[in-house]
C-alpha cells in the first residue's frame, strides 16, 4: 500500500478522525488535483444526512426526501426511513470495523476489502452541503478513481478514458441449446437457465475486475458493473490503449473457449481531456453522448483484427449443454462465492471437479466455488488440498453485508480479500434442489401447497429511456451532470434490481432467471407473477420517490409448463416490446393477456380482479347465492368485451359497444341485478362490482383494460381436468 498512498488517501478522504494510524494517508498534490477535476471545491464538503437522488432526476424544483443514516445491512435498508444511529455513531462503527480488519500486504486485495467496508457504512452519509444527494461513498470512489489515473499519468497530459464494456448476446447465451422440455427434464432446464443467468452476472464483474487488475488500477476505477455491462475510468495513454485492445482479444478468446460465440465482450471508449475547462468530471452527460454511438460502432467491428483466431471449431455440444448446471444447482442455496486465483492452467484442471466448484476459466487461472452452511469446512478443504496452487482468494458474501465474519480464519500465507455483492439469484427449492418448471407453475404464494390451475408466466422488464436519463436527466439544477451523481444513480439502481428485487422474488416464490442493473427476466406461476408485478411496481415507485420521469415497462407471457424455454424467452421479449410501444412509445406500460395498458390501470384492475374473484363461484360450483356471480357469467362478460373489439385487436369499436351495452344491462338484470337494486346498494356485489362495470361501459372508460380482471378470475376459478 505504500506505493499507492495517494489512492488510499482519496478513498478514505474526510474520515481521518475514524481511521487507525496505519491508514492515515496525508492528502497530497494528486488528491488535491483530483478534487478540482471532479468539481469538489465548488460543492462545500461536509459530512451529514443524505437525500435520495431520485426526486432530482430529470425534474426541476423537485421535493426532497431525506434517507436514514444506516449501515447497509439488508435490503430493507434501501427503504429505511428511521435512523438507526446518528452520523457519528455510524462512523464509530466504521472505525471499529476498520480497526479490527486484517488487511493484506497486497494493495489491491486491501482495496477490495476497504472498498466494501466504505460501501456498507458510508452509502447513507452525505458529503456536500450544496448537493445533499451525493453520498460519501460515491464521492470518495470517484475521487479515488481519478487519483489512481493521475498516478499513472505522471509527467503526461491529463487525459482519461471513459470505457464501456458490453457482453453482447446475453439472452442467446442463456437460452441457446435449451429447447423443448420433455417430462422429467424440467429440473435440468431450470438449473441451466438459472446457472447461465448467474454466470452473466459473475462474468460482468469478473471481466471488469480483471481489466483493472491487468492495468494495475483499483476497485474504484469500476464506476459500475451489472446487467451485462460495465463502465471504467482509465488513464488515457498509448500503453493503456494498446493493452485494452490486447485484453479485449484475450478475453474474447477465453469466452470462446468456455461458451462459444454466443456471447462476446465489446469495449468502447471516449476521451476526457482535463485541458478542456474546469472540472471535466462534472460533465458526464457529454461523454455518454459520445460513448453510446461509439459502442454501436465497435459492435459492428467485433473481432476486427483477430477474426481468424475466432474461426475455430465450435464448442462441443456436450460441453455447452453442461454450462450452468453446477452453478444453477448451487448458487440459489449459496451464501458465499469464492474466487480462487491459481498459478497455471494445470492447477485449474486439478481443482475443477472438487466439491463446491461451480465454474472455472483456464486462461485466466481462475476457479469459482460456492458454499452455504458448509463454507468454513468447504473452503478449508480446498485450502488444505491445494494451498500450494493458490495465489489469492476473494471471498464475496451474497446478498448480505456481514462479510467479515471469516476474516483472519484462513491461511495468511496468501492474500485474502473480503467483500459483498447483491445479486438476483432466488429460485424456489425443494429437498432435491431447484424446482422444475412444472412444479414452479403450481406455486401459490399466499399459502402452502400447490396451485390448482398450473400455468407458467414469464416476465421481462427494463427501465425506460435509461440512456436519456444518463445523458440529460442527471443534470443538477442547471449544472452539468457529475460522475458522482452517475455513480450514485447506478449504484441505487443496482441495489434495487439486484438486491431488493431478489427479496420480493422470494416473497412471491418467483424464479429469478436474470436481474441486473436495470432489467430483469423472471419465471413463476401465472398467479404469483401477476401479483409480483403489482408489488414490484408499487415498490419501484416508492424507491424513485414517485418521480414520474423514472419508470419501467414489462411484458408477461403465459404458457404451459412444458412450453419450449427458448420460445417463451422470445415471446416474453415480444410482450416487453409491445409494452415499450404504449402511449405512442412513451412507454411506462405492461403487456399482459395480449393487451397493453398503463401501470396505474393494471394495478387498479388487479385490485378490482381480487374483489370480483371474491364474488365469483368456482368452476363446477352450482350453488345459488344472490351475492355471488356464476363463473359462466364472467365468461359471458369477456365474450361481450371481445365482441366490441375491432378485427380482434384490443381496441373498442364504438358501434359494436353501443349494441352490446343493452345486452350487458339485460344480462345483469337476468341474474337479479336490476336498476333499482344497483341504485339502492350501499355495499356488496351490486355496489362493488356491477355498478362499477356498468358505469365504465356506459362512459367507455378504458374498457379494454377489463381484459385483465375477467381473464384473471376465469383462470383463478378454473380447475385442472
Amino acid at each position: 500500500m505504500k506505493n499507492h498512498t495517494s489512492y488510499f488517501a482519496a478513498l478514505m478522504d474526510g474520515l481521518k478522525d475514524y481511521l487507525p494510524p496505519d491508514l492515515h494517508f496525508e492528502e497530497d498534490g494528486l488528491v488535491r488535483e483530483a478534487k478540482k477535476l471532479i468539481g469538489d471545491d465548488k460543492r462545500k464538503f461536509r459530512l451529514g444526512k443524505v437525500n435520495s437522488i431520485m426526486p432530482t432526476i430529470a425534474k426541476k424544483g423537485a421535493s426532497t426526501k431525506r434517507l436514514a443514516a444506516v449501515a447497509i445491512d439488508g435490503m430493507d435498508d434501501v427503504f429505511s426511513e428511521k435512523d438507526s444511529e446518528n452520523i457519528n455513531q455510524l462512523l464509530v462503527k466504521f472505525q471499529q470495523t476498520v480497526k479490527e480488519v486484517k488487511l493484506s500486504d497486497n494493495p489491491r486485495q486491501s482495496d477490495y476489502t476497504l472498498h466494501h467496508i466504505l460501501h456498507k457504512y458510508t452509502a447513507r452519509i452525505g458529503c456536500y452541503e450544496l448537493r445533499p444527494e451525493t453520498t460519501l461513498f460515491d464521492r470518495n470512489r470517484i475521487l479515488a478513481a481519478v487519483t489512481a489515473c493521475l498516478e499513472c499519468l505522471e509527467g503526461q497530459p491529463r487525459k482519461f478514458y471513459l470505457v464501456k464494456g458490453d457482453l453482447s448476446g446475453i439472452q442467446r447465451f442463456i437460452t441457446s441449446g435449451i429447447t423443448l422440455e420433455n417430462p422429467g427434464e424440467g429440473a435440468h432446464t431450470a438449473k441451466r437457465l438459472r446457472g447461465r443467468s448467474f454466470l452473466i452476472a459473475l462474468l460482468t464483474n469478473f471481466l471488469a475486475e480483471h481489466i483493472i487488475d491487468e492495468l494495475n488500477l483499483f476497485q474504484s476505477n469500476i464506476i459500475f458493473a451489472g446487467g451485462g455491462h460495465f463502465n471504467l475510468l482509465l488513464p488515457a495513454t498509448a500503453e493503456i490503449d494498446a493493452e485494452l485492445k490486447n485484453l479485449e482479444q484475450k478475453l474474447n478468446e477465453m469466452l470462446f473457449d468456455e461458451v462459444g460465440m454466443t456471447t462476446s465482450l465489446v469495449l468502447a471508449k471516449t476521451e476526457i481531456d482535463a485541458a478542456n475547462g474546469d472540472a471535466p468530471f462534472a460533465k458526464v452527460s457529454d461523454y455518454y453522448v459520445k460513448l453510446n454511438p461509439e459502442m454501436e460502432k465497435q459492435k459492428s467491428k467485433r473481432y476486427r483484427g483477430y477474426l481468424s483466431e475466432m474461426m475455430r471449431a465450435p464448442i462441443k455440444p456436450k460441453k455447452y449443454d453442461s454450462i450452468g448446471k453446477e452453478m444453477g444447482e448451487n448458487i440459489p442455496r449459496a451464501d458465499y462465492l469464492v474466487q480462487i486465483n491459481v498459478n497455471d492452467i494445470e492447477d485449474v484442471r486439478a481443482m475443477k471437479n472438487d466439491k463446491g466448484v461451480v465454474f472455472y476459466l483456464e486462461k485466466t487461472q481462475t476457479v469459482f466455488a460456492a458454499f452455504k452452511d458448509d463454507f468454513k469446512s468447504g473452503i478449508s478443504g480446498l485450502l488444505s488440498k491445494h494451498e500450494s496452487r493458490i495465489n489469492s482468494l476473494r471471498i464475496t458474501k451474497l446478498n448480505d453485508t456481514n462479510f467479515l465474519e471469516y476474516q483472519g480464519v484462513f491461511s495468511q500465507n496468501m492474500p485474502i480479500s473480503h467483500g459483498f455483492t447483491f445479486v438476483g439469484k432466488h429460485a424456489p427449492l425443494n429437498h432435491e434442489g431447484v424446482l422444475p418448471f412444472d412444479k414452479l407453475a403450481e406455486l401459490y404464494h399466499k399459502e402452502s401447497g400447490k396451485f390448482e390451475f398450473a400455468q407458467l408466466a414469464v416476465m421481462r422488464l427494463d427501465i425506460d429511456n435509461l440512456g436519456a436519463i444518463f445523458i440529460r436527466g442527471l443534470a443538477e439544477k442547471g449544472q452539468p451532470s457529475s460522475f458522482q451523481r452517475l455513480a450514485t444513480l447506478s449504484r441505487e439502481f443496482h441495489w434495487f434490481f439486484s438486491g431488493y428485487f431478489n427479496t420480493l422474488a422470494e416473497q412471491y416464490q418467483i424464479y429469478v432467471t436474470y436481474s441486473g442493473g436495470d432489467d430483469a427476466f423472471v419465471v413463476g406461476s401465472w398467479y404469483n407473477v401477476l401479483h409480483f408485478a403489482v408489488e414490484l411496481q408499487k415498490q419501484f415507485n416508492k424507491f424513485v420517490c414517485d418521480n414520474d420521469k423514472i419508470h419501467f415497462s414489462a411484458g408477461i407471457f403465459m404458457c404451459h409448463p412444458h412450453y419450449p424455454v427458448g420460445r417463451f424467452a422470445k415471446d416474453a421479449e415480444d410482450c416487453e416490446k409491445s409494452a415499450k410501444q404504449f402511449n405512442n412509445k412513451k412507454k411506462n406500460g405492461i403487456h399482459v393477456f395480449d393487451h397493453t395498458l398503463s401501470w396505474r390501470s393494471f394495478v387498479s384492475k388487479m385490485e378490482f380482479a381480487e374483489k370480483l374473484l371474491g364474488y365469483t363461484t368456482k368452476e363446477g360450483d352450482n350453488t345459488k347465492d344472490p351475492e355471488k356471480l356464476a363463473r359462466s357469467l364472467i365468461h359471458r362478460l369477456l365474450r361481450i368485451l371481445r365482441s366490441c373489439m375491432k378485427d380482434g385487436r384490443v381496441q373498442i369499436d364504438n358501434k359494436r359497444l353501443t349494441a352490446n351495452i343493452a345486452r350487458l344491462h339485460y344480462l345483469f338484470a337476468r341474474h337479479g341485478f336490476n336498476e333499482q337494486r344497483i341504485q339502492e346498494a350501499t355495499e356488496g356485489i351490486a355496489k362493488d362490482i356491477i355498478e362499477v362495470i356498468l358505469k365504465d361501459f356506459d362512459n367507455r372508460n378504458s374498457l379494454e383494460d377489463y381484459l385483465i380482471p375477467f381473464n384473471y378470475v376465469i383462470m383463478k376459478t378454473r380447475k385442472m381436468k
